[in-house]
């Protein structure tokens, strides 16, 4: 069993860094970091190719999603991948990603619903996208 520990708003462990340490203090090969890129972003840890390098080694599986995030006015707006915060990321990430053979998960946690559609349309809306960067 593999149990997974997210980038979050509501624990105590807001970023990578302070997963990857918890995790290294801990020693369990079946402790994970579940790195929600956009969550992190919230906090100002931004999802570099320096920060996936620094938790590669017990990263278990990536949330992708896509907001601007204002902190100072705890504000989220959720919008199509690849047109928020996380955009100037993700090409770089998914590279690295690659490179490495990532064999963990990746996944769209759709949050993103268009005016007057639903979840679902967002799920139109972004995954088209998500397929673009991870198949080159």
């Amino acid at each position: 069993i593999t149990l997974l520990v997210e980038t979050c708003f509501n624990s105590m462990n807001t970023s990578a860094a302070l997963n990857r340490g918890m995790i290294d203090e801990i020693g369990s090969k079946n402790l994970r970091v579940l790195w929600d890129i956009l969550n992190a972003i919230y906090y100002q840890e931004y999802p570099t190719v320096d920060v996936y390098e620094s938790i590669k080694h017990v990263l278990g599986h990536i949330h992708v999603k896509d907001a601007k995030v204002d902190p100072v006015n705890s504000c989220v707006d959720f919008c199509p991948l690849g047109s928020g915060d996380v955009a100037s990321y993700l090409h770089d990430l998914i590279e690295a990603l690659r490179r490495d053979r990532y064999q963990g998960y990746l996944s769209l946690e759709n949050a993103y619903k268009p005016d007057n559609g639903d979840y679902i349309d967002g799920y139109y809306v972004d995954m088209p996208v998500l397929q673009k960067l991870c198949n080159g």
